[in-house]
């Protein structure tokens, strides 16, 4: 019985002297919530606070009116957003902040920088078009003392694209060579090439080359620009090469007592047709490359006939001239003519000249008709020989 009395006093000796150590060790964290209370060091006084009344619940509700201290004291930082997103064209966004102490913006790079004037705001400013097909995104570090918050900025791709400097381009014929300026945000290559033309791909464009156009009709094509999701046309266009007109025979003797010939005609052009002729001829198109040109007697008043037959396209012209002699009877007639033969060569060379006047005025008509209506007449005398126009 006395032992078991000395091991119950020894117990609670125990125990007392646990309690009497607890105690001590929970007034410890509570004096040192205070020093760092007193040092500012707001969270950690905190956390020594929570410590210290869990330790011993008769400084509950003195550590809670510390802890609530505490926390009003604490610094405080916030940010209106933690991410945001800026078109491909660029622009601003305005980002608001809530400190209790100084802060400033870390991070900026060379597309997207910050304007931060005031303790309230600061705007993100992305003034770059970004015509890359990637996004550009940068992470801003707002900090202040030791707490931070971070702003992820967004850019947008530019979707894909092709610009070209022109939609098209004119050579003339006799060929030549042009540059035309091409951008884009993706790899891009020429299709459709007509064999006319020679192109060189450069890091800005494109330079053309296009050959003479010997061809009496305009030439035309397409050129397409093409990335893997766009493309773009460009049109050529070369002006018609010359026209050539030529034919077989220029000037004609026909026959008084009637004549028929033939006249090929060589060209290039799509078409070409029979124009002005002498009322006393008959000129017809024979197939594709000939004309007919027919007369009948002459029989005038002693004189003989010549005229022209002209050939046209539509931008050039060719003529034949025809003379057709004076259609003589036999017998008596005949003497009497041979009389009158100088008298007929003479006017011959008189009609000759006549004919040359006639085709120089009537080469000069257009510019008469730009200039106005005129009228006049011209006189021509040649020994007996004379003639009003």
């Amino acid at each position: 019985m006395k032992i078991t009395n000395k091991v119950f006093f020894v117990a609670v000796g125990l125990l007392a002297s646990s309690l009497q150590i607890s105690a001590q060790s929970c007034m410890d964290l509570y004096q040192r919530a205070n020093s760092l209370r007193d040092s500012k060091k707001w969270l950690e006084a905190i956390s020594y606070y929570q410590r210290a009344k869990k330790c011993d619940p008769n400084l509950r509700r003195d550590c809670d009116e510390q802890i609530e201290k505490c926390r009003k004291r604490l610094p405080v930082l916030e940010i209106s957003d933690q991410e945001i997103l800026i078109p491909y064209q660029g622009g601003d966004k305005q980002i608001k902040v809530k400190s209790t102490d100084k802060w400033k913006v870390d991070g900026t790079t060379e597309w997207c920088s910050v304007n931060a004037d005031n303790s309230k705001d600061f705007i993100i400013q992305c003034r770059q078009a970004n015509n890359s097909t990637r996004r550009k995104i940068v992470t801003l570090m707002v900090k202040s003392g030791d707490l931070y918050k971070s702003v992820r900025v967004v850019q947008e791709a530019r979707p894909e694209y092709i610009e070209v400097g022109a939609q098209s381009l004119s050579f003339p014929a006799k060929g030549t060579e042009d540059s035309i300026a091409i951008e884009s945000n993706a790899n891009w290559d020429v299709t459709s090439v007509p064999s006319w033309c020679k192109i060189e791909k450069k890091d800005d464009g494109l330079h053309i080359i296009v050959t003479p156009n010997d061809r009496v009709m305009e030439r035309t094509a397409d050129i397409i620009v093409v990335s893997p999701s766009k493309s773009v046309t460009i049109k050529l266009y070369q002006a018609a090469g010359e026209e050539h007109l030529t034919l077989s025979q220029n000037n004609l003797v026909l026959n008084s007592e009637g004549d028929v010939h033939y006249v090929k005609v060589y060209t290039d052009a799509a078409n070409w047709f029979v124009g002005d002729y002498p009322t006393w001829m008959n000129v017809q198109k024979v197939g594709k490359d000939s004309i007919r040109i027919e007369c009948g007697k002459n029989i005038a008043n002693g004189e003989p006939r010549s005229g022209s037959v002209q050939v046209r396209t539509d931008r050039q012209t060719a003529g034949v001239h025809g003379e057709k002699g004076l259609l003589r009877p036999g017998g008596a007639a005949a003497g009497q003519a041979q009389k009158n033969t100088g008298k007929e060569e003479r006017n011959t060379l008189f009609h000759g000249i006549l004919l040359i006047i006639m085709m120089l005025i009537k080469d000069s008509l257009p510019q008469f008709r730009a200039a106005g209506k005129r009228k006049g007449i011209l006189h021509l005398q040649c020994g007996e020989f004379s003639a009003r126009i």
